[in-house]
């Protein structure tokens, strides 16, 4: 890392400024010295862990985007909370080929104690997203975030993880698997924290309004009365954003409440991405996935109709276009 970068990332930790002031400073000719005054032994030394992880080459591609820099997401740069920086392990999140700040992407969210209806339905929305080269984001929890991230990467799609800890805490949500596939496809984890931040439950709430204001519109699958989806929900209408709750979580006695809620408020029922990219937004078409049983599997990767077989949580997809 160069002198530059390294003195963004020591200014990144005068974290009771705003990103703005903190990039002002960055832009003044600010001496080493008087920045370790405004720091302060304690995050000094914070930054000095965070350096040794930015220089670990054991972890493959990661980094920092920092918010004056092009690679940061274009979509949150407009909101006065943006974080100074974003650390990832992956890709950044604009992505290898420099062009995801100008592709669609939609945020997929909902409770962690999901049906077996609401894992499946996120799955299969998040896969026609991804058919349709959407970028597709979530918070990497168990239950409705992993399904989207699963149903990304099925679809050798690109999905990205925004997580209320460091990347370089290990935590029972994480998984090996899933990650190498999210990296293999061109995504990545993200985070607004420190590399050894453990997951607080206070940065839930922030983690949960970046991944509102990253992408082009949220859709929430399940959410209870207090799901931290309605937080991403509230703060992507807020943010302008279209915000979206499928049928299927609607109509779940357990787990809509918060669906029906967001219904009431303004957000609009949808039954599948299909009727998402045919009525609302400009979202491109994607590919047909149609159900099939398990004894058909071998039959219709015979066919010659099919492009290939997705399986997922007991559930099969022939994609035929």
């Amino acid at each position: 890392m160069d002198k530059i970068r390294e003195k963004k990332l020591a200014l990144s930790f005068l974290n009771n400024l705003s990103a703005e002031d903190i990039k002002r400073i960055g832009e003044t000719d600010i001496s080493w010295e008087s920045l370790e005054i405004f720091l302060g032994r304690d995050r000094m030394e914070l930054f000095e862990n965070e350096l040794t992880w930015a220089e670990d080459d054991s972890l493959g591609n990661h980094g920092y985007v920092f918010i004056d820099e092009d690679e940061y997401p274009t979509s949150l740069k407009q909101y006065a909370d943006a974080p100074y920086r974003l650390s990832y392990l992956g890709s950044s999140p604009r992505g290898c080929d420099g062009e995801y700040n100008l592709a669609k992407s939609i945020t997929i969210v909902g409770t962690r104690t999901a049906t077996s209806e609401g894992i499946k339905s996120a799955f299969t929305f998040a896969r026609d997203s991804a058919s349709a080269s959407l970028v597709v984001y979530s918070g990497y929890a168990d239950g409705i975030d992993k399904a989207a991230h699963y149903g990304t990467v099925a679809e050798l799609g690109t999905t990205f993880a925004i997580l209320a800890s460091g990347l370089n805490t290990e935590y029972s949500h994480r998984r090996p698997k899933l990650e190498e596939q999210i990296i293999e496809n061109g995504g990545g984890l993200l985070s607004p924290f420190s590399a050894d931040t453990e997951p607080f439950k206070s940065n839930f709430y922030y983690r949960n309004k970046l991944l509102a204001l990253i992408s082009d519109a949220t859709v929430v699958v399940e959410a209870p009365l207090h799901s931290g989806s309605l937080i991403t929900a509230h703060a992507a209408a807020e943010g302008g954003k279209s915000v979206f709750v499928l049928t299927s979580g609607v109509k779940n006695i357990r787990t809509g409440e918060g669906c029906r809620l967001l219904k009431t408020e303004g957000a609009i029922e949808i039954d599948s991405y299909s009727m998402l990219s045919d009525k609302y937004l400009e979202f491109p078409k994607g590919t047909i996935a149609i159900p099939i049983k398990k004894d058909k599997v071998a039959e219709m990767k015979a066919s010659g109709d099919t492009k290939r077989i997705v399986g997922y949580n007991g559930s099969y997809y022939a994609i035929v276009n």
